[in-house]
């Protein structure tokens, strides 16, 4: 049975949540490093009646701003399926973007785990996670880390060039990006959904090869979009990412009929 909306609203992970009763799916959907739900907050106005958000907010950002952050990824799986209201009670996808690919890649790997597996896993700007990650910046001292915020262009300039905007906000960037880039991968069977990955044409960060490799981790069908921006090509092509999304999700509901588990 799907979960009430007074039961969703307890929970402090959903901080934009808004119920939609008739919803055949929800997709979960998960920041990169320095973002928070703030991000699908309108993503709802423009999908298909049959898909209800569920944006995740981590600690330390949004309501949660006093809480510290997580640093590792387990520990996020773990609270999550421990905290949301019925996750698995319903169809549901995944999209994680940069970071919270991770997060959407191993919280499917516990669906499948209880066998309540994910019906789509949507990856935005991040490698494969077998691939190991090159360039490790979370411990780079405060200075040259905020440089390689300003490189990637992670975090706006009026931010970074505040130093009181930069004291509040640079621990929860560092430990996003250690979450990141400490992440250990354990080898697992692959899950039995499809991926679907998707990249900036011009991404600096992240290898068209290193997406493709995506189709390690699936049973079933993976492919690959691509975008015209780089790093953060949700915001410019946010319509088509969208479009995509409710593309992918309508053909994946009507394989298994839109019926529950």
């Amino acid at each position: 049975m799907f979960a009430t909306a007074t039961a969703v609203h307890s929970t402090q992970w959903l901080e934009f949540y808004r119920p939609r009763p008739e919803a055949r799916v929800r997709l979960f959907c998960f920041p990169y490093a320095g973002g928070s739900a703030l991000i699908f907050r309108d993503w709802q106005d423009s999908l298909p009646e049959f898909i209800e958000v569920w944006p995740i907010q981590l600690p330390a950002r949004g309501k949660r701003v006093a809480e510290p952050p997580i640093r590792e990824v387990p520990r996020v799986v773990d609270a999550l399926q421990r905290e949301l209201p019925s996750p698995f009670s319903m169809p549901y996808a995944l999209f994680g973007h940069s970071m919270g690919a991770l997060l959407a890649f191993e919280l499917a790997r516990y669906g499948e785990s209880i066998g309540r597996p994910p019906v789509h896993l949507f990856i935005g700007a991040r490698g494969a996670p077998h691939l190991p990650q090159e360039r490790k910046t979370c411990r780079l001292p405060d200075d040259e880390f905020i440089e390689e915020l300003r490189r990637i262009g992670a975090t706006p300039n009026e931010i970074l060039s505040d130093p009181d905007l930069v004291r509040f906000f640079l621990p929860t960037v560092r430990a996003d990006f250690q979450l990141a880039q400490e992440y250990n991968f354990v080898d697992a069977p692959p899950i039995s959904c499809p991926i679907v990955a998707l990249a900036g044409r011009t991404d600096r960060e992240v290898s068209l090869n290193s997406m493709n490799q995506w189709s390690r981790h699936t049973r079933a069908r993976h492919s690959l979009h691509l975008f015209p921006q780089g790093h953060f090509f949700l915001k410019e092509s946010q319509p088509q990412v969208l479009a995509l999304l409710a593309s992918e999700l309508s053909r994946a509901l009507s394989h298994r009929g839109g019926v529950p588990f």
